[in-house]
């Protein structure tokens, strides 16, 4: 398994066929998380939004970004196209949110130019090869 920590979580995501320790069958995020649905943006999509924002601010616009409608994906479904073992128990866990997912319209509808390159299956390929 790779060193991982917080602010490196990227180098956290095992090779095909290695196990995910935080999703063992004790593991309480296996327990608890695996159903919850997040979106994901890749870097690149972030990076030319930044762009696009600092080619043409709009000073004291705030916008959410993140994958939107467009990329998101459940822990169990990421686990799933990594390709790794994992034992699912079915439990949500409390006071987190079932499906979270980022609204970029107003960027979009600002930014028009802006398009998403990365779906969640480029993000993973990219990610884990």
């Amino acid at each position: 398994m790779r060193p991982c920590s917080a602010s490196t979580w990227v180098r956290c995501l095992p090779a095909r066929g290695e196990s995910i320790p935080h999703l063992r069958p004790d593991s309480k995020q296996t327990k608890e998380a695996a159903r919850q649905v997040r979106d994901q943006i890749h870097a690149r999509d972030l990076v030319r939004a930044i762009d696009q924002f600092v080619r043409a601010p709009r000073p004291g616009e705030i916008y959410n970004m993140g994958g939107g409608r467009h990329s998101n994906i459940s822990v169990l479904e990421a686990v799933k196209l990594i390709g790794v073992e994992y034992q699912y128990i079915d439990a949500p866990r409390k006071g987190d949110h079932i499906w979270y997912i980022s609204d970029v319209s107003k960027f979009k509808k600002d930014y028009p130019r802006w398009q998403y390159e990365y779906d969640i299956n480029a993000i993973v390929e990219d990610l884990v090869g």
